[in-house]
């Protein structure tokens, strides 16, 4: 059952860390891509956007931009400290009112509302072309401040771990879950491992049916010898997801999945597809077949030869393994497969 727990945990883990690689990898591109102001949209502009949004707001100690990203400080409600946000404006070069919100406090919905103003802002510009909204004397009412590198990097890890804890304990609460669906579905299995190997394999199936698995699968090996027949169908292996020792005391979850493994005799492939074989010998035929390890070989005759011109006494008309007569050098089939082989003779030969 460990074994099981430690690869549905490992499956649930990786999951979500190719998820959240995925995730960064498109939250990089991303940022990474340069922001154009468009269409006479100035920095300054969005400046001045960004010191409007903050009016209003008496806990709001500092806001202010560099470049597309907007950074602000918070009094908290006791005054006694302060906390950070950020908002990012950049959606893959432009600045169209989308925006990503970084913040100490995620209960705040100062970050939010200042994002939706500031957003707001952007998208009435871009209905009226003429920025009636905003005039330049507002603008030269504030002084802006550009961010330190220092700062940014220091944001950018901070939400960084922030979503890092968030899916390790999203993965933590699935794995938990699973965890005790699997702990409900525990039944002993009833039987030893060494009371069902060497049982016919669909003995062994029935047996782990009636104990109540409902997920038992075959495995067929084939790679028996003749020599080996007795020992056909006889289960040498059962693999419980990687565990395969068990006693029938064990515990193992009803739904999960059961391998019963047995083995048959080997294949061959015939030495001759039935196309080549046509027009042979028979003898030559019955030879190669039989060198390759082919025991259940026949021979059907046909007296139809009258002068021997055209056809050749003992030249073969066709060859079936099984009933086929269109095999190739892809097909295998068992040693002890049915192969009949017809060949014309004279009509003088037929017994009287």
């Amino acid at each position: 059952m460990s074994i099981l727990y430690n690869i549905l945990v490992g499956g649930v883990i990786t999951f979500g860390i190719n998820r959240l690689r995925k995730n960064a990898a498109e939250e990089k591109r991303r940022k990474e891509t340069p922001c154009n102001f468009k269409d006479g949209f100035t920095k300054d502009e969005f400046y001045t956007m960004v010191q409007s949004a903050g009016k209003g707001s008496p806990r709001l100690k500092n806001l202010y931009a560099n470049g597309p990203i907007v950074y602000g400080t918070v009094r908290s409600q006791s005054g006694l400290s302060v906390w950070d946000f950020s908002i990012d404006f950049n959606n893959y070069g432009t600045l169209d009112g989308s925006y990503w919100i970084q913040s100490e406090n995620k209960d705040s919905s100062i970050p939010k509302y200042i994002a939706d103003k500031i957003a707001k802002s952007i998208r009435e510009y871009e209905n009226d072309k003429d920025n009636s909204s905003i005039s330049s004397s507002k603008y030269n009412e504030y002084k802006y401040v550009y961010v330190p590198t220092e700062q940014r990097q220091s944001s950018s890890s901070s939400s960084l771990k922030t979503k890092l804890l968030t899916t390790l304990f999203f993965i933590i609460t699935i794995v938990v879950i699973i965890g005790y669906y699997q702990f409900k579905q525990l039944i002993p299995i009833g039987y030893s491992q060494k009371a069902l190997e060497g049982l016919v394999y669909t003995e062994v199936v029935q047996k782990l049916e009636a104990s109540g698995f409902s997920s038992v699968h075959t495995q067929e090996i084939a790679d028996l010898p003749i020599t080996e027949e007795n020992q056909e169908n006889l289960v040498t292996e059962i693999n419980l997801m990687l565990l395969n020792s068990f006693d029938a005391d064990t515990q193992y979850p009803s739904n999960m999945w059961i391998d019963v493994i047995y083995h048959t005799l080997e294949l061959y492939t015939p030495p001759l597809t039935s196309k080549e074989a046509k027009g042979m010998n028979y003898l030559e035929v019955i030879e190669k077949f039989e060198n390759i390890g082919y025991t259940n070989i026949t021979v059907d005759i046909e007296y139809d030869i009258i002068t021997g011109w055209l056809t050749d006494d003992g030249e073969v008309k066709s060859v079936a393994i099984d009933g086929n007569e269109a095999f190739d050098s892809s097909d295998k089939f068992r040693p002890d497969s049915s192969i009949v082989i017809v060949y014309h003779t004279l009509k003088s030969n037929k017994p009287k």
